[in-house]
């Protein structure tokens, strides 16, 4: 499918942002995820966000 290559694309380019903004917010980073979008991060204050391995977000 012609558009699931664009996707993948802009996906892998927006890559280095979105793990930019998820270690700003505190979120511990697993391995093998899969996002789609950047996602919305609310953290209250002195918390941690700790997400499995094999994640996939949509936002």
């Amino acid at each position: 499918m012609p558009w699931t290559a664009s996707l993948e694309l802009r996906r892998r380019l927006a890559w280095p942002l979105v793990r930019a903004h998820f270690a700003w917010r505190g979120v511990d980073w697993g391995r093998r995820w899969k996002l789609f979008g950047r996602p919305i991060i609310q953290r209250h204050c002195g918390r941690r966000i700790a997400l499995g391995n094999g994640l996939t977000l949509r936002s």
